[in-house]
């Protein structure tokens, strides 16, 4: 099934719709309060099953389609994984760029109109990055100011291998974080995300995967221009064990670290 939408657009964000009641509703306001929203693809990949109430998401999310062109959905019935869901979607996804949103991450008005621009004019850079804004509750709608600020840059700073490992204090430093926007192209060349063996830290191998060959990811600005809504719940930031696990192969392979 391939995507297809009356205008060529250059970027898609794309979304795992998993268990979606409480965020579905502001997760679509979120996207529509972009910039220029009807120049930018939304793909949904909605697991039908997974919500308290199935016939509100999903009727919702029916009623959006219908209305707005540029966004379209894929049901399934089971959950294949989330790093399935993204390797699903940009299999169908044919925009230059892309980007993975989370139903409960909120983003500046200008962040896709800002992340695609530095794209264009940075043909060196496969993958473009910010700081984001950390809320401990849950937000619907993009705020800043008094927030916390993960992942400080200046804009052009470019990311290496050696800032993705504090060594020091033997923790990872995932700078392209949660919401980054990259060349879909990479994908043809590098493959798709390894969830078999990395798990649920399998974007932040393939990050390094990309370094490791060449490719660059730079920072578009050290405005934050997402929200992350730091959920303790959240697929992320369950199974401590499994993820330093995880980790220890990640500092096998990339940096050489017993």
């Amino acid at each position: 099934m391939n995507i297809q939408t009356q205008n060529i657009k250059s970027l898609t964000w794309f979304c795992s719709v998993y268990k979606a009641d409480d965020y579905i509703v502001d997760f679509i306001n979120d996207f529509l309060n972009q910039t220029n929203c009807k120049n930018i693809n939304l793909l949904l990949i909605n697991i039908c099953n997974s919500h308290v109430n199935p016939e509100f998401v999903n009727k919702y999310i029916n009623n959006i389609i219908k209305f707005n062109k540029n966004i379209n959905c894929i049901n399934m019935a089971k959950d294949p994984g989330l790093y399935q869901c993204w390797n699903y979607a940009i299999k169908e996804i044919k925009t230059k760029y892309i980007t993975n949103a989370n139903l409960d991450d909120r983003h500046h008005p200008e962040f896709s109109n800002v992340f695609t621009n530095f794209l264009d004019n940075n043909p060196d850079c496969s993958v473009a990055i910010s700081p984001c804004f950390v809320s401990k509750t849950y937000e619907k709608e993009y705020t800043g100011t008094d927030k916390e600020v993960w992942f400080m840059k200046n804009l052009g700073d470019e990311i290496f291998i050696r800032d993705m490992y504090d060594e020091i204090n033997n923790n990872s430093m995932n700078y392209p974080h949660a919401c980054p926007v990259w060349r879909r192209e990479l994908h043809s060349k590098l493959g798709y995300f390894n969830s078999k063996e990395y798990g649920k830290i399998a974007d932040y191998q393939f990050w390094l995967h990309l370094l490791k060959n060449g490719y660059k990811i730079k920072v578009v600005s050290n405005f934050p221009f997402y929200l992350y809504y730091y959920n303790y719940n959240s697929y992320g930031n369950i199974d401590n064990y499994q993820t330093k696990s995880l980790i220890n192969k990640i500092k096998r392979n990339y940096y050489k670290i017993p």
